[in-house]
């Protein structure tokens, strides 16, 4: 039994694979055609080398899939997917905020990084000055 997406894989004619599961879904009528179409699209959404990729879009494709036909292998294999990219999706947030938070910090200290700059230079004409003033 071939895994559909093997072919679009190792093909990599995604638009057509992305085509015929559109149709396929278009033209089903419930059951394990339904499934697999959506299945499939999401898959063509999931996987990171398809030209296609889209997680927001992948999860609304297995979460249609994981409703409508809960006891397929193709939704049982949707689930398994839905994980992986809700967690991909959380750390790219988190990695989102930290890359603010990082440049925000960088921001704060370039600004200290000035006004000790300046200080020093208030420090260093203070003391010229009191030196003039002592002789």
């Amino acid at each position: 039994d071939v895994f559909p997406p093997q072919q679009v894989m190792q093909g990599g004619n995604y638009a057509k694979f992305l085509a015929e599961n559109r149709q396929a879904l278009e033209r089903c009528e419930g059951g394990t055609d339904c499934a697999m179409a959506l299945f499939n699209l999401g898959f063509v959404y999931a996987y990171p080398q398809s030209p296609h990729h889209d997680p927001s879009k992948a999860l609304r494709y297995f979460d249609d899939l994981i409703k409508k036909y809960p006891q397929t292998p193709s939704a049982f294999e949707g689930r398994a997917w839905r994980a992986l990219l809700t967690q991909n999706l959380a750390l790219e947030e988190q990695r989102r905020r930290l890359q603010t938070d990082l440049r925000s910090k960088d921001a704060t200290i370039r600004t200290l990084r000035t006004q000790m700059g300046r200080s020093r230079d208030i420090d260093m004409e203070l003391d010229k000055k009191e030196r003039e003033l002592l002789r």
